[in-house]
């Protein structure tokens, strides 16, 4: 799963295949229509969430039978680096 972070607003974006903006509007992104490049412009910052390692985070979170206890499901997400093939600053 792919997103950006607005270092003026602080708001995190999910992406879509229509163009999203932040609340201020400095940061702006989208999936290309292969659902799997996508690009951003603007001052945002190009996050990445493994979907494999969130589902397994959500199944353990929903198998969880005693949520009284306070259990931590991880899951990996990084800033993605410049360069990246399929996350690219361009046109949004």
């Amino acid at each position: 799963m792919k997103l950006i972070l607005c270092p003026e607003c602080n708001d995190v974006v999910k992406l879509h295949t229509e163009a999203r903006a932040c609340r201020c509007g400095a940061s702006v992104g989208r999936y290309m229509k292969d659902g799997m490049h996508a690009s951003f412009q603007g001052k945002a910052v190009p996050l990445a969430i493994d979907n494999e390692s969130l589902s397994r985070a959500v199944r353990s979170y929903n198998g969880c039978a005693d949520r009284k206890r306070e259990e931590v499901f991880q899951f990996i997400a990084f800033v993605v680096p410049p360069g990246a093939k399929r996350f690219k600053r361009g046109a949004a």
